[in-house]
């Protein structure tokens, strides 16, 4: 039996499941791209549990020096101390026509529907902010992944019990999404409707 599992066989090392951290979906992009406004969308991941403000970005089109127009094939997400990354929008047709916007990936350079906030280190067993990529590039698993959710045995008094529901699947963190700084304002979110100055994340 392999050192990193149990008796059960399930695998007992260092694991941080994708629906519990910031996901970025595409979709939230698409939606900000049809905005004739082009005003900067504010998006914050409100801890489940807690309730406490976990991430919080600034989603603008990305510019570079000389361009204040900002460039539609480029996305820049700013966080609160100040870290700016550019993402790279991707287009894909869809089977029943029109087109769907894909976020690539910093790292493998791959169209994907969703970026991730937070990095897992395996090797070291943390989690830590990094430059938004893909589930595989960020080390992150399902929680339907090595029978997270389902109750398995190798031990024959308890095989009766194999196959039972442990818990449901979460729900993939998304964040709240507002489409101008005054509904954030007047939600108590943030203390400016200026969008410079964003809230810090904990």
């Amino acid at each position: 039996m392999a050192k990193d599992r149990g008796f059960d066989g399930r695998f007992r090392g260092y694991r941080k499941n994708c629906e519990f951290v910031p996901s970025f979906p595409a979709r939230i992009v698409t939606r900000y791209l049809s905005d004739p406004r082009r005003l900067p969308y504010l998006l914050m991941w409100i801890d489940p549990d807690s309730g406490e403000i976990r991430e919080v970005v600034r989603l603008s089109f990305a510019s570079w020096s000389g361009d204040s127009i900002g460039r539609p094939e480029w996305i820049e997400v700013k966080r609160s101390h100040e870290d700016r990354i550019s993402i790279r929008i991707a287009e894909q047709a869809l089977p029943m026509g029109g087109k769907a916007v894909l976020l690539v990936c910093s790292n493998c350079q791959k169209p994907r529907r969703s970026l991730f906030a937070w990095n897992a280190n395996k090797a070291v067993g943390m989690v830590r902010p990094g430059p938004w990529r893909c589930r595989p590039c960020s080390e992150l698993n399902y929680t339907s992944e090595g029978g997270q959710l389902i109750y398995r045995t190798r031990w024959s008094v308890a095989r009766p019990l194999s196959g039972l529901n442990l818990w449901q699947r979460p729900e993939v963190w998304e964040p709240l999404v507002f489409a101008s700084p005054l509904q954030a304002f007047k939600l108590g979110f943030i203390q400016t409707v200026n969008f410079v100055q964003l809230p810090s994340a904990p």
